[in-house]
């Protein structure tokens, strides 16, 4: 029953390794730019700030209802991306309001498209996610600890794409995958939010101190999935031997 178990997960994981060994690393430091960049943006465009300010002006439930649902298609029609609205919408709603509003879509958004490609497979995926992407996908989630590989990436990588690959790729149920996925993103949302906030509101300091306890969260988290990797590695390599 064993080998049967094995012979499953091994199928069902089974790909042909085309990424370069540095592509890991690249991604980590285009998510470090990415996550500054957010933060950062707010304090010199102010479109969307603007765009959101009109909504909510005369409803700001209806405002804060638009915004749900623009963050819920936004992760379901990947790769399309609203993360630049989020610090505004903590500026605008208040960063708790716009937290639990971003942390709701997109679990929402998240279960969407991880349903989609559990049950449609690759070719609900194949117009952006690639093959190469996907054995990268495939490479990074470790089959033992899957739960907090899971926590951990959500902390570090954009939820869109990840919701369809982790469909594809893990054999992780629905309510585990809707677990890890609540768990990683609410750091984050507080954090994009909090930083809208002291951006818009001109608070030059509180803007730098939530910075550095993204980058400092975000360090940790690194190393943590690395340490749950390399331990993945070495149970695998004992079992082998």
């Amino acid at each position: 029953m064993n080998r049967e178990d094995d012979s499953q997960s091994s199928t069902h994981r089974e790909v042909v390794d085309t990424q370069p060994k540095n592509f890991l690393s690249l991604k980590y430091g285009l998510f470090s730019i990415l996550l500054i960049g957010i933060m950062v943006i707010p304090l010199f465009w102010h479109e969307p700030f603007n765009y959101l300010k009109t909504l909510v002006e005369n409803d700001t439930r209806g405002g804060l209802l638009i915004y749900m649902f623009l963050m819920v298609v936004a992760t379901v029609v990947a790769p399309i991306t609203l993360a630049p609205l989020i610090p505004v919408a903590g500026a605008i709603f208040g960063p708790l309001v716009a937290s639990i509003a971003s942390i709701i879509a997109w679990e929402i958004g998240s279960g969407i498209a991880f349903i989609i490609a559990r049950k449609y497979g690759r070719p609900a995926v194949r117009y952006f996610l690639s093959d190469k992407l996907l054995v990268w996908y495939q490479k990074i989630i470790p089959e033992k600890g899957e739960f907090w590989a899971i926590v951990f990436l959500r902390m570090m990588l954009p939820v869109d794409v990840l919701s369809y690959a982790l469909g594809i790729v893990s054999t992780i149920s629905f309510k585990k995958f809707m677990l890890a996925t609540l768990i990683g993103i609410i750091p984050f949302s507080f954090i994009y939010t909090y930083a809208g906030k002291s951006a818009y509101s001109g608070d030059i300091t509180g803007l730098v101190v939530v910075l550095l306890a993204g980058v400092l969260l975000f360090g940790i988290t690194l190393y943590s999935y690395k340490y749950l990797r390399k331990n993945d590695t070495q149970t695998n390599n004992s079992s082998d031997t």
